[in-house]
């Protein structure tokens, strides 16, 4: 019994050496590695941080982490820049914490007068080994992360800009979750030790000033004292 036997075509293939002549002569023969020309050189796997999946990293160790981004070079070359920032917290410092109802004091080094019938408080260096009847004795600790059950650190983005309407218009910035979704708001509450992205994306690749400001950690709430639950960083 016959059978024939079919043939395959052969895929087609398409010469782009005149595309590729084409591209030297306009942007040069060699790969151009300076970040502010990645976009325009085509030579976006030189970028640092152009995509989400390859973000540039960046630590936080201590709480409150305040960074600033701020320059007159634009944004890097590229239409859009990550950065994920990645918490793995040890300490704070220059704040004090305090738990919900209850307010840190405020210690004045200066010998203030006192006012009507109080007399100034005498801080000692001394530790306290005694309790005053049923009174416990005060503990003046330094600064720390107070002890929660269930933790959220508060992460902020603030868009500074630069005071020009027709740059700053030009200029988006966003909170990503872990999950590399867009969070609805430049607030947001997720647990420490934990990792989230910043995108900044420009509607052009031409060189932008920024002013950008992210602070992590001015507030350390518990679960139940975060009064909008839409803020908290959600999970796929």
């Amino acid at each position: 019994m016959d059978r024939s036997i079919g043939t395959v075509a052969s895929p087609r293939i398409q010469d782009v050496t005149t595309q590729i002549r084409k591209s030297h002569i306009y942007y040069g023969g060699s790969d151009n590695t300076a970040q502010h020309r990645t976009a325009s050189g085509k030579s976006l796997n030189y970028a640092n941080g152009a995509t989400i999946q390859n973000p540039a990293i960046q630590v936080v160790n201590v709480l409150p982490g305040d960074f600033l981004y701020q320059d007159t070079v634009g944004l890097f070359g590229v239409e859009n820049h990550y950065i994920k920032f990645r918490l793995d917290i040890l300490e704070t410092t220059t704040t004090y914490y305090a738990e919900t109802g209850w307010e840190a004091p405020k210690l004045y080094t200066d010998n203030s007068d006192a006012n009507g019938f109080w007399e100034d408080f005498e801080r000692q260096t001394l530790a306290f080994t005694y309790a005053d009847n049923d009174y416990e004795a005060a503990d003046v600790v330094p600064y720390q992360i107070p002890e929660l059950s269930d933790m959220y650190v508060s992460v902020e983005l603030e868009n500074l800009k630069t005071g020009n309407i027709y740059v700053d218009s030009w200029l988006d910035t966003r909170i990503y979750t872990q999950d590399r979704e867009e969070h609805y708001s430049d607030l947001m509450y997720m647990k420490p030790n934990n990792f989230f992205y910043v995108g900044f994306h420009a509607r052009n690749t031409k060189r932008l000033p920024y002013n950008v400001r992210v602070r992590i950690g001015s507030q350390i709430l518990s679960y139940d004292d975060i009064e909008d639950k839409r803020y908290i960083m959600r999970r796929i």
